[in-house]
């Protein structure tokens, strides 16, 4: 009789670690890198220092904010990239904005390889 209820935890393990596995996957797929393209908002609007508007990454993980500096963010989902944000404008700022909103326009980054990375190249190629 201990043979199913060995197999039946077996079973159960099993399923656990590809539902971890297949949650991994998902948010690895979320992750903002270089060179992805951002939109953030920052509402209300800060007077004098427009920080809403479209973003690249810049190879070094980082997104300008304008006068406020740059913020790191590769590696972070959109919404721990919004927590960054806020936090970055409290600190450097004074401000404390109502509402910050990131959004992913364009996913560049590569979400991950097999192998030894040598070397990384990013160019579009235009159409015909």
């Amino acid at each position: 009789m201990k043979k199913p209820r060995i197999r039946l935890r077996v079973l159960m393990i099993a399923i656990a670690v590809c539902a971890l596995f297949l949650g991994w996957l998902q948010r690895q797929d979320r992750l903002i890198g270089a060179p992805d393209i951002i939109d953030v908002q920052v509402r209300p609007a800060l007077p004098g220092r427009p920080i809403s508007g479209t973003r690249l990454i810049y190879p070094d993980g980082t997104v300008s904010l304008g006068f406020d500096g740059r913020v790191s963010v590769a590696g972070l989902t959109p919404e721990e990239v919004e927590r960054r944000i806020a936090a970055h404008l409290r600190q450097h700022c004074g401000d404390e904005p109502q509402r910050v909103s990131v959004r992913v326009t364009t996913k560049n980054s590569p979400t991950g390889f097999v192998g030894k990375l040598v070397q990384y190249a990013h160019q579009r190629l235009a159409a015909w």
